[in-house]
This record gives C-alpha cells, sequence and structure tokens, in this order.
C-alpha cells in the first residue's frame, strides 16, 4: 500500500474497487467479506483538519490499518470530515 502523503487542499487516496476486494478476507479462525465505510466529523462539524492535524490523521489512520493489516479503498480528508 502506497503510504504517500496525501495532504494538499482536499486530500484524497482513492482506488477503483477491483474483484479482489470484493474477495472473502481468511483469518486463521474466521472467513469473512467484511466492508465498512466510516465517517469522522469533528465536533460541530468545525474545519480543523488541516495541515499537520490533517497528516498526523492519515499517519494515524494507516497504523491502525497496517496493524491489523486491514486495507484501505479509499480514504478522503476534508477539513470538516474524514471518509
Amino acid at each position: 500500500m502506497d503510504h504517500t502523503p496525501i495532504v494538499k487542499g482536499v486530500n484524497s487516496l482513492r482506488a477503483s474497487l477491483s474483484k479482489k476486494d470484493l474477495e472473502y478476507w481468511h483469518e486463521s479462525n474466521a472467513v469473512s467479506p467484511i466492508n465498512i465505510h466510516f465517517v469522522f466529523i469533528p465536533k460541530r462539524r468545525k474545519a480543523v483538519l488541516v495541515g499537520k492535524i490533517a497528516e498526523r490523521l492519515q499517519e494515524i489512520i494507516f497504523e491502525v490499518v497496517t496493524e491489523n493489516r486491514w486495507k484501505v479503498i479509499a480514504l478522503e480528508i476534508v477539513p470538516d470530515r474524514v471518509h
């Protein structure tokens, strides 16, 4: 996975869904077809996700993704929300 910083105005990392993205995820004790759409909105939808804050948030997201061996299909960080 490419962890290139995406902080440039509207920050987005987008990938088109491949057939492999829709396959089952095989673990030692489970098989599952899980896709989650995660949305984070700061309190009162304040536009605080900019600059170094957006960069750090992206780093944290990728750290958690890597720790859990998940895959990011799309990530968009804009000043007032994360998708």
